[in-house]
């Protein structure tokens, strides 16, 4: 569901999304990552908070992101 509302670039649902970053499955919290730039036009907070995610692969891949979004 995420990986196609980010095809539509769907920003309006956005508030919704939100919620997705507490969902209990790691995959769907590894596709909010992967889809934040279609979804959020600043995405960068979602990422600070899934940083901190108790899934190991969801925090690598935010802070990856992160690392990414620094450079020029």
């Amino acid at each position: 569901m995420v990986y196609a509302l980010a095809r539509l670039r769907a920003r309006e649902v956005t508030p919704e999304l939100a919620r997705l970053a507490d969902d209990p499955d790691p995959d769907v919290r590894i596709a909010l990552i992967h889809s934040a730039d279609a979804l959020y036009d600043e995405p960068e907070h979602v990422m600070r908070y899934l940083a901190a995610d108790p899934d190991i692969g969801v925090r690598q891949a935010a802070e990856t992101w992160l690392l990414r979004a620094k450079r020029p």
